[in-house]
């Protein structure tokens, strides 16, 4: 996967504090795969130039695959959810639901081998592996605090809290 900031539409430089504030999880969300779960299910991006993760490898045999009643295999779903932790003042995280499922069936051509096909999903929607890839997280806008000092007629100092300041001329 890939960690994106953005200030609206524009991307915002990672620095090496950010890389290091985030970490990605890999998580069964369906029973079957529960058994099976790459060694590595905690990631970290590497660097603010290549601000990338991945997982270890999910390995199936086909004994991992469901049976007909008539004891072939049929197509089995896995699926797993992938979800970003972590904390940077002024970003909000990318909330969405990043779902994989992979549908492992037997080779056609080869019965020894396993088709391993994966369909990627944002908050339940299909999307394509270049989108599911991305984590975007947005820039919020600073907010501006102004502290204002006021005196009334050269008398002594007002300051506004937010509460109204008493009504006559000030400099």
């Amino acid at each position: 996967g890939k960690k994106e900031i953005k200030n609206g539409e524009t991307n915002v430089n990672l620095t090496e504090a950010d890389v290091r504030a985030y970490s990605f999880t890999l998580t069964a969300e369906s029973e079957n795969a529960r058994n099976h779960m790459p060694a590595v299910t905690t990631a970290s991006m590497t660097s603010a130039a290549n601000p990338t993760f991945t997982f270890g490898p999910i390995n199936f045999e086909l004994a991992d695959l469901d049976t007909n009643a008539d004891g072939t295999t049929k197509s089995t779903v896995f699926e797993y959810k992938i979800s970003e932790s972590g904390n940077v003042d002024g970003v909000t995280n990318d909330t969405r639901k990043h779902t994989v499922k992979l549908t492992v069936s037997v080779n056609a051509s080869d019965n020894t081998k396993l088709d391993v096909v994966p369909t990627y999903y944002i908050g339940g929607v299909q999307v394509s592996a270049a989108e599911f890839s991305v984590f975007t997280n947005e820039k919020t806008s600073g907010g501006l605090k102004i502290k204002k000092t006021v005196k009334e007629n050269g008398s002594s100092n007002l300051t506004d809290t937010g509460k109204a300041v008493l009504a006559g001329t000030y400099t």
